[in-house]
């Protein structure tokens, strides 16, 4: 059964790394000594941190941490002359986000150990293809590195990105391993070789190339264990990715109880009126999907058009075919479908605006706050992220999309691709993540006219909250008495 409860890592603290005075206070010639060293001369170096197997699996662990790949030189250290502790210690000044790192022999018991010590190491070892999964990875390569089952092991790892599917090549916007050659080997020939041999190999041409036997291994039995565990990588991260989706669905489906969908069901059981699911008019499914908070889809079913008989006869490919792209939503719509056949739906979710009248009105998220009229609408936000190559773009504007009319996108050209964040805006200034998109080496229209398209046709469909964030937004509309009403913030998606 695949577990999501976290697993206890050694780190060093990168801030130590840093340190000039600490950093001469504990290395010499050959670097950092072991981890049972560290701990006895300089214990607070080294933190204890819970991973999570799901923060792995969406790589949340990138932006904090760095893990090494490296060959061990010789029996007793793996750096023998301190060029890799160099290399190293060059990348954390570079890269000032980086909080911890892990390298095997500051972070794992080396050697003989005690009976503590082997339990940690043995609570360890099988989860270390996490951090490699996750993380930042620093490939440190020398001319050995191209020879040895765990170094390929890693890098293959460190190429590779997690989705709801199973492993794939992880794009080059997204990459998350740094390579440099250290002795005698060169990026030019050795760098590049490891990228060509391992970058699109799917998890079953890994396990095969790894288990040839030029490929090798101190402890025949790292081999042994290990390779099973690659072909079964894919069902792993579907698992952990699909188990964690379900506990968010559980526990936003109860949050949006909590909001209201429970009046709606309590409704159902008072006297108030009910209509059959099976006579819903098209109008009164999209009435029914604001009811349910995923007024979003409104637009699409009704272009279909949806109607009440069709929605209680839809399963997964049918919503996913009118448009509901994001799984959770699917599954949480199809049970309170399923609900909604059985007992009727109450008369007060169908009070809504009309999808024809949508354009015209908004709702204020507050029922004791009068409805605004939208005349105008101007909306400015400030585009940043994770994926944003380190730049702040400020007052980028939130185009409005053709047919989700909430649905505001702010779009940029930049580093070659056309970056998206869509958020739900209304006349009261109150927005709401929808969902981060790019066209990936592709720079596509971003005006007013274009924008409804280029955010459907988007090659990716999945950036993550912290890829493309935007704060500050600003909102301006024209109400009914003519007054500007202007609304700023820094909402959280």
């Amino acid at each position: 059964m695949t577990s999501l409860l976290p697993i206890v890592f050694n780190f060093v603290r990168a801030d130590k790394l840093r340190d000039p005075r600490a950093l001469r206070s504990l290395s010499s010639s050959d670097g950092l000594p072991s981890y049972q060293q560290i701990m006895r001369q300089a214990p607070d170096w080294i933190e204890k941190v819970e991973v999570s197997p799901v923060d792995a699996c969406q790589h949340k662990l990138v932006q904090d941490y760095l893990i090494v790949s490296h060959c061990w030189e010789a029996q007793h250290t793996p750096d023998t002359v301190g060029e890799q502790l160099k290399s190293i210690v060059a990348y954390v000044m570079l890269h000032t986000n980086i909080k911890f790192v892990w390298f095997d022999f500051w972070c794992l018991p080396q050697g003989t150990r005690t009976p503590d010590e082997q339990a940690e190491f043995d609570a360890t070892l099988p989860h270390i293809n996490l951090l490699y999964l996750g993380a930042s990875v620093l490939i440190i390569m020398d001319m050995s590195y191209l020879a040895r089952f765990w170094t390929q092991y890693e890098a293959w790892l460190s190429m590779q990105t997690a989705t709801d599917a199973g492993l794939r090549p992880v794009t080059a916007e997204h990459l998350r391993a740094t390579i440099v050659c250290i002795h005698t080997a060169t990026f030019e020939f050795q760098g590049k070789q490891l990228r060509q041999i391992w970058a699109t190999r799917t998890p079953e041409q890994a396990h095969d190339m790894l288990a040839k036997p030029d490929v090798r291994v101190t402890n025949q039995r790292d081999k042994d264990v290990q390779l099973p565990k690659i072909r079964s990588m894919n069902d792993f991260v579907v698992a952990t990715l699909s188990k964690h989706s379900r506990a968010v669905e559980a526990q936003e489906i109860s949050s949006l109880h909590a909001l209201g969908i429970r009046r709606h069901r309590d409704a159902v059981s008072s006297s108030g009126p009910v209509k059959r699911l099976v006579e819903l008019s098209v109008d009164e499914v999209g009435q029914l999907l604001h009811g349910l908070d995923l007024g979003r889809y409104s637009a699409a079913f009704n272009a279909v058009p949806v109607t009440g008989a069709d929605l209680a006869n839809a399963d997964d490919s049918d919503l996913k075919e009118v448009g509901v792209e994001v799984a959770m939503h699917r599954r949480r719509l199809l049970q309170q479908v399923a609900g909604l056949a059985k007992t009727g739906v109450p008369m007060s979710m169908l009070k809504a605006t009309s999808n024809k009248n949508i354009a015209q009105t908004e709702q204020a998220g507050n029922a004791t706050e009068p409805s605004t009229v939208i005349k105008a609408l101007t909306v400015t936000g400030t585009m940043g992220g994770r994926y944003m190559s380190g730049k702040t773009i400020r007052n980028v504007p939130g185009l409005p999309h053709m047919r989700e009319k909430a649905l505001y996108i702010f779009a940029v050209h930049e580093d070659g691709h056309t970056k998206m964040a869509g958020f739900e805006i209304f006349s009261t200034g109150s927005s709401k993540w929808v969902g981060g998109r790019n066209h990936i080496k592709k720079l596509k229209p971003v005006d007013a006219a274009s924008i409804s398209s280029t955010w459907d046709t988007a090659d990716n469909k999945d950036v993550p909250a912290d890829g493309y964030q935007v704060t500050n937004i600003h909102v301006e509309s024209m109400t009914k008495g003519n007054e500007h009403d202007k609304r700023g913030g820094t909402p959280k998606p």
